[in-house]
């Protein structure tokens, strides 16, 4: 339409209209990128809630099975003595296994600290080649609301020409970003993996406005997989379980 022939009213009508039409998109794309991350953080905290109930069964039922064999001591001294001993018996191994998790669970400190190190000093290598956000405005930019695992909403302008390496990295910098994850993109709905992350924006179809859910990694038993999935220049880290 020729809007130098339209008069100063119908231009301000086709404008409101354009305006509506953008914020009613942009409210449908926060709705769906909202309702995606509350599903994701539902999962997560369902796992979490059975794990720490099965841990608690467990530990109950060791004192049940304590407090019933102190129940069955008999009056008789003898019988008494001779219980008493088979509960010490029974108490050695006990001691031995709290022992033994005790000192697993000083080693996988240790190694959590030493993993936390090199981590920080990947994130130190890794932010200056991170490339500077181009100035708003400009053709050819990829608009990214990048929402953490914590519920922080990040807005974030790069290149189509930048890579998808420079968009893990970038998050992967984030402070409360996690440690090792993939990218879930809402709409359309595909998952991004760090391994092909050599091709551009344009490449990886991030053109325009897009939401990206990074997704925690809880486990994996592929040292190399795991460095790769989440900072593909580096080596070395072990394996870990990723707490919840």
């Amino acid at each position: 339409m020729d809007f130098e022939r339209t008069n100063p009213i119908e231009r301000d009508a086709y404008k409101n209209f354009d305006d509506s039409s953008e914020l009613q998109s942009d409210i449908r794309f926060d709705q769906v990128e909202t309702r995606l991350l509350r599903q994701q953080q539902d999962d997560e905290y369902l796992q979490c809630l059975r794990e720490d109930q099965e841990r608690e069964q467990r530990k109950t039922q060791k004192l049940l099975d304590i407090e019933k064999l102190l129940a069955n001591l008999c009056l008789d001294e003898e019988e008494h003595q001779k219980k008493k001993e088979e509960f010490v018996k029974m108490k050695e191994p006990m001691l031995l296994a709290i022992e033994e998790e005790l000192s697993k669970l000083c080693l996988e400190k240790h190694e959590r600290d030493r993993q936390k190190e090199q981590l920080d000093k990947m994130r130190k290598e890794k932010a200056p080649r991170i490339p500077v956000e181009p100035p708003a405005g400009l053709p050819e930019l990829a608009h990214l609301a990048i929402r953490l695992p914590n519920g922080e909403r990040i807005m974030r302008r790069f290149r189509h020409t930048d890579k998808l390496k420079d968009v893990f990295d970038f998050i992967f910098c984030y402070p409360n970003a996690p440690d090792w994850f993939d990218i879930s993109v809402p709409l359309p709905r595909r998952d991004l993996h760090c391994e092909g992350s050599t091709v551009s924006l344009l490449e990886a179809g991030l053109v325009g406005k897009h939401a990206l859910i990074p997704k925690r990694l809880r486990l994996t038993t592929d040292t190399t997989a795991l460095t790769l999935r989440t900072t593909p220049s580096e080596e070395g880290l072990d394996n870990r379980r990723d707490a919840c």
